[in-house]
């Protein structure tokens, strides 16, 4: 989820994409240079395409993907300044992020993963437990430092629990993967990195 930027006295909306140390424009094909045409889809939002036709490209600061798209109408045509970015190869689509979306969740507990333990208000379990885990309550959101050792295990609790925000930290490798997963289960990137809402 991100905001679309007010450039305030040129009255033009602002929708800006910029890789955050994923490459996920240029591993989606949208390296700096790449032309790109803008597809309007009322009451849907927008589809950013790559084309070699397009009169919109693709440019870069410091040696990362950067795509700055500006229209007086933006903002009045999506509806709401907060919009959900997907990334896909070959297109980006924007799309309105409409509240009603969001379930409201009694949910409020933080649970930490670390190594191999998970630790909740009410204890401390091992991830590795070969027994389901018996949890009494669901995370409002987890934070999860990862490593090669509880990627796979991280993962399947936070498939199970769905919370309704994830952090995610360590190697970058590790953040794509998981980052992968995320979008996958429905989650969207925010502006802090290695934060995802759903």
């Amino acid at each position: 989820m991100t905001t679309l930027g007010d450039r305030g006295d040129r009255g033009l909306w602002r929708l800006w994409v910029e890789d955050n140390g994923f490459d996920r424009l240029r591993r989606n094909n949208f390296t700096p240079g790449t032309a790109f045409t803008v597809e309007r889809r009322a009451g849907t939002g927008l589809i950013l395409r790559e084309s070699v036709l397009g009169s919109c490209h693709v440019s870069s600061r410091k040696g990362a993907g950067l795509l700055s798209y500006e229209a007086g109408d933006l903002g009045s045509f999506l509806s709401v300044p907060e919009i959900r970015v997907r990334i896909h190869v070959g297109q980006i689509v924007v799309t309105p992020r409409l509240r009603m979306h969001t379930v409201a969740r009694a949910a409020t507990e933080l649970w930490t993963i670390s190594r191999t333990g998970l630790t909740t208000p009410s204890g401390v379990y091992d991830l590795r437990s070969t027994n389901p885990l018996s949890l009494l309550h669901t995370a409002g959101t987890i934070e999860a430092h990862l490593d090669e050792g509880n990627l796979v295990y991280a993962t399947e609790l936070i498939g199970n629990q769905r919370p309704g925000r994830v952090v995610v930290r360590g190697e970058a490798l590790l953040l794509t993967i998981a980052g992968q997963f995320l979008r996958a289960a429905g989650y969207g990137e925010t502006g802090t990195p290695g934060e995802f809402v759903r």
